[in-house]
């Protein structure tokens, strides 16, 4: 989480983006996983909707709301979703 923070430059969008990751991040991560069906590619999708969310921050008004939480949510199934586009065309041989 320290390395997305960084891309942030106020102080203030720091703390916001802090405080919403450690509200909604429990849920990111179940959310992704049950689209994924592995912990690793769900952690890759959290990060990814971190990154999104990040360059949207200035769309989320209040963090505990279920407004923002539907556009959590969006976010990373949309991005575990494309985790799972790009395994689907990019199949992996067990060696």
């Amino acid at each position: 989480m320290l390395i997305y923070l960084e891309m942030i430059e106020t102080p203030e969008d720091k703390d916001k983006m802090d405080e919403l990751y450690q509200y909604y991040r429990n849920l990111m991560f179940s959310v992704a996983r049950k689209i994924v069906g592995n912990d690793k590619d769900a952690e890759d999708a959290v990060g990814n909707a971190a990154v999104k969310i990040i360059e949207n921050l200035e769309k989320i008004s209040e963090i505990k709301c279920p407004k923002t939480k539907s556009y959590v949510v969006t976010i990373v199934k949309n991005k575990a979703r494309d985790i799972n586009r790009w395994k689907n065309r990019h199949p992996q041989v067990e060696i």
